[in-house]
């Protein structure tokens, strides 16, 4: 766990022009109603589970309440604010908005907490992200899952003494409420326990660790699987391993995420992280994954391979085989990314924080592959979201920490602006239809 490099609370009157700026972009959207995917899954699953839970609340009937493949904490959550708000769709669109402020407040914070400055450039790529500022206009479930995930793994990574373990497991507990894919929190919450207990008391505080696990066992008690029944055969891996979701997710960690951090924070380091042999490696175990795997779109929607970028623009190139050209190129580049982001992470703070952020991404990568469903909207806030935090890492092991290069960060931040105008925003007033 790492110590913060600054105890000063974070000047908060200096949040005000980040919210006006997410306000502007992303509040006109709240009157939208507009067909679309998300708004699509607003009308058909979370307001209705939300008023029907509201008819017999504060009764919660875990299966019938299961509307879609989430578990129903979030509408539960938006039921019980509806007893004040009402239960219209602008109400529940408003507090949903709400949270996912909330979520920039808690990065923004943070990175205030490890010395702000240029620092405070991470967060503009997921505040201007199209699927963050889509999932806080419409009520689902990303941004409210985004939150408590936030605030679990700052408790995690940064929050000092029990009051940070019990801290993220209470907010973990809470996000597998609201997407029980979320147990995976309870890795990085064992590991640090594990790593911090004196051995005499050890098995008693790894207890806590598995607070997490307990919404999840409700929920399997009560569906009988680890998905409400109905979704069973439309999210599960046939496998249980999806190696298109993995291709994936490495073309989304270069292509939106790693390669922008990665230059903003080195100078020449970057040139030695990629003659290691340990990443030369890593590129080319995930080129070997590309040529295994089948990374062909299907927009008949039978295979989870389409709702993304990548999937639109692999459909309008060539494909050889089983193989589109967009991951062969870039799924090894991510794979060789994630190795050299580690690596740098390692020689400049550590072993513990390295091993600390690892516990993170590795079981949200393996949960990530049960998922039948290869949505690039699952993917990149929390990479986003990871790499944040693994700048705040950094910025822990370094005195004085201030970017090497800005360019990088501002330059992914515009993309997702023209991004988030030409998708969200243009979909949203008519100028076109999108899945």
């Amino acid at each position: 766990m790492s110590e913060a490099v600054s105890s000063a609370r974070p000047r908060w009157l200096a949040f005000v022009p980040w919210l006006l700026g997410f306000a502007v972009l992303s509040a006109p959207l709240l009157w939208c109603r507009t067909v679309g995917n998300l708004s699509t899954d607003e009308r058909v699953f979370y307001l209705p589970a939300i008023r029907q839970i509201r008819d017999h609340w504060p009764r919660l009937n875990l299966l019938a309440d299961s509307l879609s493949a989430t578990s129903p904490g979030y509408p539960y959550f938006l039921s019980t604010v509806s007893l004040a708000t009402g239960p219209s769709f602008f109400a529940m669109r408003a507090v949903n908005w709400l949270v996912s402020l909330g979520v920039l407040a808690l990065l923004w914070g943070l990175l205030q907490r490890r010395g702000g400055g240029s620092l405070m450039l991470a967060l503009l790529p997921l505040a201007l992200d199209n699927f963050f500022v889509k999932s806080s206009c419409f009520v689902v479930t990303d941004n409210a899952a985004l939150m408590m995930m936030s605030a679990s793994l700052a408790a995690i990574l940064f929050t000092p003494s029990d009051r940070g373990a019990l801290l993220g497991a209470v907010s973990a507990s809470a996000c597998v409420a609201v997407r029980q894919i979320n147990v995976w929190l309870a890795g990085p919450l064992l590991w640090r326990l594990w790593r911090e207990a004196q051995i005499s008391h050890r098995w008693g505080r790894l207890a806590l660790g598995l607070i997490p696990v307990l919404p999840l066992a409700a929920l399997f008690l009560a569906w009988h699987g680890l998905v409400p029944p109905a979704w069973a055969k439309e999210t599960y891996s046939k496998m249980g391993f999806n190696g298109t979701a993995l291709i994936y997710l490495l073309t989304v960690l270069f292509s939106m995420g790693a390669s922008f951090y990665m230059v903003a924070t080195t100078t020449r380091q970057w040139r030695d992280d990629f003659s290691s042999p340990v990443v030369l490696f890593a590129g080319a175990l995930g080129l070997v994954l590309v040529l295994v795997s089948s990374t062909v779109p299907d927009f008949y929607y039978t295979t989870g391979r389409w709702g993304g970028y990548w999937w639109t623009l692999a459909a309008h190139l060539p494909v050889f085989g089983h193989i589109s050209v967009p991951f062969l190129v870039l799924a090894p580049l991510g794979a060789a990314f994630a190795l050299a982001i580690v690596r740098r992470l390692w020689l400049e703070a550590g072993m513990e924080p390295c091993l600390l952020w690892l516990a993170v991404v590795v079981p949200w990568t393996a949960a990530m592959l049960t998922n039948r469903l290869v949505f690039h909207r699952y993917y990149e806030p929390p990479l986003l979201l990871f790499l944040i935090y693994w700048l705040a890492l950094l910025a822990a092991a370094r005195t004085g920490f201030r970017l090497t290069r800005r360019w990088p960060l501002v330059a992914l931040a515009l993309v997702q602006l023209a991004l988030t105008l030409l998708t969200v925003h243009a979909q949203a007033y008519g100028f076109f239809r999108s899945g």
